[in-house]
């Protein structure tokens, strides 16, 4: 529409107040929705990576056991540092008493730690020097588990940055 009093011009209609309101009620709700959609996506991502994480977490939770069983020695403490020992070795496994054998006829566990796992269980200590070698040998591979954590992690940044979301939504640090 022109004005005819002004020619070359034209008149901006603006937006009545109702108008205004409804314009924004719209951006609001289109933005909300993308939030959602984006919060959907974000929580997925976070379930897959918390899913992709679980052996890791096993491993480090059961190193740290190790660690604060070897720092008071006793024969329950030395009990739980070989069962937790175990669960370094392999977190997915199930670690009682009467697995023990299976265990060792399977080759999933050492057949040493199984010895000084019934050793102990009669109620033998551990000698310092082996005490010390499982918190050793726990520690290197929970380095070991630290890397492989490490490359998940990195896997999951890229594929929140790539999917649009925010990576912090999606990856935890789970490294003590």
């Amino acid at each position: 529409v022109t004005n005819p009093a002004i020619k070359g011009t034209s008149l901006d209609k603006g937006l009545t107040p109702g108008e205004k309101q409804a314009d924004v009620r719209a951006r609001e709700t289109a933005a909300a929705s993308a939030t959602a959609k984006q919060n959907e996506q974000e929580n997925k991502m976070r379930d897959d990576f918390t899913k992709a994480s679980t052996d890791f977490v096993k491993v480090r939770d059961a190193h740290q056991r190790v660690i604060e069983s070897a720092a008071d020695p006793s024969a329950a403490g030395d009990l739980a540092l070989i069962f937790n020992y175990m669960k370094v070795l392999d977190p997915g496994s199930t670690v009682r008493e009467g697995e023990f054998a299976t265990a060792q006829n399977s080759g999933g566990i050492d057949s040493r730690v199984i010895a000084m796992y019934n050793k102990v269980l009669q109620g033998e200590r551990l000698a310092p020097k082996v005490r010390d070698d499982f918190v050793d040998r726990s520690g290197r591979l929970y380095t070991g588990a630290v890397k492989n954590q490490e490359k998940i992690e990195g896997d999951y940044d890229t594929k929140a940055k790539a999917a649009g979301v925010r990576p912090t939504q999606v990856v935890t640090k789970h490294r003590i």
